[in-house]
């Protein structure tokens, strides 16, 4: 983790929206434009508090060619800046199911977003088309204060955050809002190292990165196309617009692609952009090390769109996603001669309408020798919703391992479950599934402080094999509907354990 705090720090002098590689011959040929208003009547010293910082939120137009959501009004405005600014939705296609194997059902929600730096509240208005009952707003961990009175809801906003606002309980036809820290910086667009995508539509296609370069999609931008890397160190991937995978063939024997290809790569920082609609997995990371991502937006409904598949990586953070998918929101795999080591995901907001939220494993299949997942981090993570119908994808938390793998110091800790259509906990097996036979071993996996609102509607499953038992399983604090889990709840689901602590009483299974 040493080399990515070096990494972010290196990328915070030269950029946050924008960056440039110091090791390129072309690296002064990136500035950071600055607006500074020289024609104030009141200098830094004289200013109050109050006068500091924006005066209202940064908003984008809905570029040409895209079509606005018109569910909801939403308006923004603050107390220095009372006039209220109307915030254009956009759509994007959720699944409710499938027919069959592949052919997945749609409806479209609403999501939005705006910059600002927050020095001061902002006001934020949602007012649906019809006339709605009750209006909630998610997680509740963002602590925010909100009314639903007359018809509107009101939010107040006192810091950057992500919200799902969903009226009298829909949750396929609600509104994300990304309240995004506003950041001046930007890229010069006639930078040789830059691949610059200014406000409007743009139909690109593959768009390809190679040593040292950046690709900065800014708010109000709508890129169709998708990104590869290989082989491409020290490349950025930033800006507040969105990449749109709508365009490429989205049939299970059709040309997928996946929307973030990284293979290969050191020193990688994707930052701030919302992706959306991936005909498959959205973000790749594979045989990559020091790879950073933040604040990544993913809405993606298509069969197989997983979130994050990290894939034979090391020193990976994923800080601050809020993603839905129509699959795994992130898997961790091993399937080359290179472990899966060091990863963490924080701070971050996950809705699974399929499959599971957290996985790792199992694919581990072509390594001869022991594939090892190990130093894995799951931390002050959102639950929004887990529905998965079948008994073998079903788990916020899974542990799937198979053919040569290791499973060793894995944690989940400070996990928030709002909601839970249809699934489980835990589900933590061996299989030979997506390989040739059983992993070698799960040791040493901690889950503590896990809060769950509903009761899950099937129990966790937890087994071992005889020759290899789940060794060094440790819960603790973990309330279900407000109680504390025993070992009783686990019961028959729970097999081949061996030193099974649940807050500090110890039992083998």
């Amino acid at each position: 983790m040493k080399k990515i705090l070096s990494l972010i720090l290196l990328f915070s002098m030269l950029l946050a929206v924008c960056a440039c590689n110091p090791n390129t011959e072309t690296s002064d040929e990136i500035s950071v434009n600055v607006s500074e208003n020289e024609t104030s009547d009141v200098s830094k010293e004289e200013s109050t508090e109050e006068e500091k910082g924006m005066t209202s939120p940064v908003i984008y137009e809905l570029p040409e060619g895209e079509t606005k959501n018109e569910s909801y009004l939403v308006t923004v405005s603050t107390e220095r800046d009372p006039e209220k600014k109307t915030v254009d939705c956009y759509s994007a296609k959720v699944a409710t199911g499938r027919n069959g194997f592949e052919n997945v059902i749609t409806e479209e929600m609403a999501f939005c977003y705006f910059d600002y730096d927050f020095s001061s509240p902002v006001y934020l208005t949602v007012t649906p088309n019809e006339e709605k009952m009750s209006a909630k707003v998610l997680p509740e961990s963002a602590g925010v204060e909100s009314e639903y009175k007359d018809g509107t809801l009101t939010v107040v906003l006192t810091k950057p955050v992500k919200l799902s606002i969903e009226f009298d309980g829909d949750i396929y036809h609600n509104l994300f809002v990304y309240a995004n820290e506003y950041d001046e910086r930007t890229p010069r667009e006639d930078s040789p190292v830059v691949k610059y995508y200014g406000a409007g539509v743009h139909d690109v296609g593959e768009i390809r990165l190679n040593k040292g370069e950046v690709l900065y999609i800014a708010a109000g931008a709508v890129v169709y196309g998708n990104v590869v890397a290989n082989n491409a160190n020290d490349i950025i991937i930033t800006g507040h617009g969105i990449l749109d995978g709508s365009k490429i063939p989205h049939e299970m024997d059709g040309a997928r692609k996946r929307m973030l290809d990284i293979n290969n790569c050191n020193d990688v920082l994707i930052d701030g952009i919302i992706v959306r609609d991936a005909s498959t997995w959205t973000c790749v990371i594979e045989k990559c090390k020091n790879v950073k991502i933040l604040d990544m937006k993913q809405i993606c409904y298509n069969f197989n769109s997983d979130g994050f598949d990290i894939v034979g990586s090391s020193d990976v953070l994923i800080d601050g996603a809020f993603i839905r998918n129509y699959d795994d929101n992130i898997s961790l795999k091993a399937w080359s001669d290179r472990d899966c080591t060091n990863i963490t995901m924080q701070n971050s907001i996950l809705w699974a309408d399929c499959a599971h939220n957290m996985l790792v494993g199992p694919e581990a299949k072509t390594a001869d020798h022991e594939n090892k997942f190990s130093n894995i981090l799951f931390k002050n993570i959102d639950i929004l919703e887990s529905n998965e119908g079948s008994d073998f994808y079903r788990g916020v938390m899974s542990l799937t391992c198979s053919d040569s793998a290791v499973f060793e110091n894995i944690t989940w800790e400070d996990i928030r479950i709002e909601r839970m259509t249809n699934g489980r906990f835990l589900n933590f097996r061996f299989s030979d599934d997506y390989g040739e036979k059983l992993g070698t071993a799960i040791r040493n996996v901690t889950i503590k402080n896990v809060t769950a609102k509903t009761r899950a509607g099937t129990k966790s499953y937890i087994y071992g094999t005889k020759d290899s038992p789940i060794e060094n399983l440790t819960i603790e604090n973990f309330t279900v509907a407000g109680e504390k889990l025993t070992h009783e709840y686990f019961g028959n689901p729970a097999k081949y354990i061996t030193s099974f602590k649940i807050d500090g009483i110890e039992k083998d299974y």
